[in-house]
């Protein structure tokens, strides 16, 4: 937006369709603490161009493939409270994305789902690989995402992180992860 401005190059539909998608993806719809005053009024200028924001919002946030929605059912259906609502985990194993014919990538957004009880702050999803689990973490306020995941030598943001476990059980996986948030929120 700023590089588009400084080489004053006009900012017609295309262009703002393109930067108002990348804004409202990395924001989550302007829902994530990395939204700022100032995302909010370039994405004004943006809107100012004439743009369809409803299509974009119905594209990113409002389809989905049929496979991805019985991919979510199917993670929900595991979905477990902890810690007296504090961290709600769900799962899916390596047969869920076999028998659906997709690809873990396409499960990127299923773990957002387990912050939606007003008394969730982490959500964990974890996802079956060969002799470990792949694991996603979303955080609203307490805990540091980034923090969690690094004690398994992950990485990522302080409300968006993942990292791997070395384990062939699911619940010994658990049990590490919900010991160390446990271990976080006494500090």
């Amino acid at each position: 937006f700023e590089l588009i401005k400084a080489l004053k190059i006009q900012m017609d539909v295309s262009i703002a369709e393109c930067l108002y998608t990348g804004i409202v993806s990395d924001t989550g719809s302007f829902r994530f603490p990395s939204t700022t005053a100032k995302t909010l009024r370039i994405a004004a200028e943006l809107l100012e161009t004439g743009l369809d924001f409803s299509r974009i919002q119905r594209i990113l946030f409002g389809t989905s493939e049929f496979k991805r929605i019985k991919l979510l059912g199917r993670a929900l259906m595991t979905m477990e409270s902890h810690l007296d609502g504090f961290v709600s985990t769900m799962n899916l194993v390596a047969s869920d994305f076999n028998t659906l014919s997709i690809s873990d990538r396409d499960s990127g957004d299923i773990v957002n789902y387990g912050l939606e009880p007003p008394e969730a702050d982490v959500s964990v999803l974890f996802k079956e690989a060969e002799g470990f689990f792949r694991v996603s973490v979303r955080t609203k306020s307490v805990i540091d995402a980034s923090a969690l995941c690094g004690k398994f030598d992950g990485g990522g943001h302080v409300r968006a992180a993942g990292c791997n476990i070395k384990s062939d059980s699911l619940e010994e996986a658990k049990r590490a992860v919900l010991d160390e948030i446990e271990r976080m929120r006494a500090v």
